[in-house]
């Protein structure tokens, strides 16, 4: 996270007003900035390209997404499912994962022979004799299974193909609309979902003192992106409210992003 009014003064340097002309209302400066953060954070996990890009691009990009995700945006909770269907937080932006968990029976073996059924003289303790052998008892153990997320055409060819058909131990889902995903099978009671929420709408607020807008930290909103993006959002920023900067090698670095598709 960043301050919203460093931010700003940022953006006013690189605009370079007093020699260029180039100037913002405020207002202006407000209406374009929560969506170019949002974009910002769209463009490195939801339309993501690395392919395209030199090693030390790829590293950057990962270097990015590292801090996004160690953010305060990067949430993890527990949701009930109605019907085998959840329904995502309001302020659900991106999934980073959907899981679950399960128990399964574990067979524990003699550990003296190995075996899971042995004619040992000296019985483990734990394990029950019955005709000259001993029977291993089943534990339990807690299995953690990601749900696989498919389209809507492949989740139709689940239920036709024997090998695909979802069971407690391969789960699936699909997003439905209206904020929600379908999941199968239905016996899964509940999922952990880990996702990036919405930032908070960034704002730079302001009080009208003598014809000037002068900052207000009360009224305020700082920029949940970190730091690293400084320089690429104030890019777009500026470009948002149509102002070229001075610095070539900034607007080439968000020009040439655009033809990456990155």
């Amino acid at each position: 996270m960043f301050n919203v009014n460093r931010f700003k003064i940022y953006c006013d340097t690189l605009a370079n007003k007093d020699q260029t002309g180039a100037d913002f209302k405020p207002s202006d400066f407000n209406s374009v900035l929560p969506q170019n953060v949002n974009s910002l954070i769209e463009q490195y996990f939801g339309k993501p390209k690395w392919a395209t890009l030199p090693y030390l691009g790829n590293e950057r990009n990962q270097a990015i997404k590292d801090y996004i995700a160690n953010s305060e945006i990067n949430l993890k909770v527990k949701l009930p499912t109605t019907d085998g269907v959840i329904t995502l937080p309001p302020d659900y932006l991106h999934l980073q994962s959907l899981t679950y968990q399960y128990f399964k029976k574990k067979e524990v073996v003699c550990n003296h022979c190995g075996c899971n059924k042995c004619v040992c003289v000296n019985v483990p303790e734990g394990f029950q004799t019955g005709d000259s052998k001993c029977e291993p008892e089943l534990s339990s153990i807690k299995i953690n299974e990601e749900i696989t997320i498919v389209n809507n055409s492949q989740w139709n060819q689940l239920f036709t193909d024997a090998n695909l058909y979802p069971d407690i131990e391969h789960a699936y889902g699909q997003f439905i609309g209206n904020n929600q995903v379908e999941i199968e099978p239905q016996q899964i009671v509940e999922v952990y979902l880990r996702y990036l929420r919405y930032p908070k709408t960034a704002k730079w607020g302001y009080t009208i003192v003598n014809g000037i807008a002068v900052y207000d930290p009360a009224t305020s909103e700082n920029i949940e992106l970190p730091e690293i993006l400084l320089p690429e959002l104030a890019c777009i920023q500026l470009a948002g409210i149509g102002i070229h900067t001075r610095e070539y090698w900034l607007q080439q670095l968000y020009d040439q992003k655009n033809i990456a598709g990155t």
